[in-house]
């Protein structure tokens, strides 16, 4: 069963809702930032390709060509 395209204005109202104004905006478009929770970069861009643990506590998700890092679950650098 194939899951419906979801409105994108309802989609930014539930983004919004689950992460404040600002966040939510950003989730809703697909886009990350430095400080954003683990879940909100899952709204964002799915699952990622591929979980690493790194030093000192941090974890690295791959998503294709790009990696996310994240210190103590929160997004730390965006990179390729």
């Amino acid at each position: 069963q194939e899951q419906q395209a979801q409105d994108p204005a309802e989609r930014q109202k539930e983004m919004i809702a689950k992460y404040g104004k600002k966040i939510g905006k950003e989730v809703a478009s697909g886009n990350i930032d430095i400080g954003m929770s683990q879940a909100a970069v899952t709204d964002a861009w799915g699952n990622p390709d591929d979980r690493q643990k790194i030093q000192g506590g941090r974890e690295k998700w791959v998503y294709g060509q790009d990696a996310v890092t994240f210190s103590h679950g929160k997004v730390a650098a965006v990179g390729h």
